[in-house]
C-alpha cells in the first residue's frame, strides 16, 4: 500500500474519530491504531471514542514522511534493497539522456545508472 497521503482532506480544526480517519484516508482502521503506538496523541487517553485532532493527526503523519527521507550528497544513489543512501560500485556507472526537458531554462535531463556496492543492485539517479 502507499503511504503517501493526501493531508489536504484533513481539517485542523477537526476532530476524528479512528473510523473517520480510516474512511478519509482509505486505509484500514487497523492502521490508526498502529499510529497511536507509534506516537500519535489522541485529545484524551482511555476515552471512547477516541478522538484525535486534524492538526495532530497532520503533524503526525508530516513528521514520519520526514524520516523516511534520505538526503543524497552529489555522487549517491538510494538503493530501494538496501533502503538507505549508497555508492556506486567502481566502473559500473553510466550516464544517458532521458529525451526530456526540465526547468524553466528547459535543460537536459539525464539518468545515471549504476550498481549498489553492497548489494550489486540495479540503482538509478536523474539529474
Amino acid at each position: 500500500m502507499t503511504r503517501r497521503y493526501n493531508t489536504r482532506l484533513i481539517t485542523s480544526r477537526r476532530s476524528y474519530t479512528a473510523g473517520e480517519i480510516a474512511k478519509l484516508l482509505h486505509i484500514n482502521k487497523q492502521t490508526v491504531f498502529l499510529w497511536l503506538k507509534g506516537g500519535l496523541r489522541p485529545i484524551e487517553e482511555h476515552t471512547k471514542p477516541l478522538l484525535i485532532m486534524g492538526y495532530e493527526l497532520r503533524r503526525y503523519l508530516a513528521e514520519t514522511r520526514k524520516k523516511r527521507k534520505a538526503p543524497l550528497k552529489e555522487n549517491e544513489y538510494y538503493c530501494l534493497k538496501c533502503r538507505k543512501a549508497t555508492l556506486a560500485e567502481s566502473g559500473t556507472e553510466e550516464t544517458a539522456p532521458t529525451g526530456k526537458r526540465i526547468g524553466k531554462d528547459a535543460r537536459e535531463q539525464f539518468i545515471r545508472r549504476a550498481k549498489c556496492e553492497h548489494c550489486k543492485t540495479g540503482v538509478n539517479r536523474y539529474v
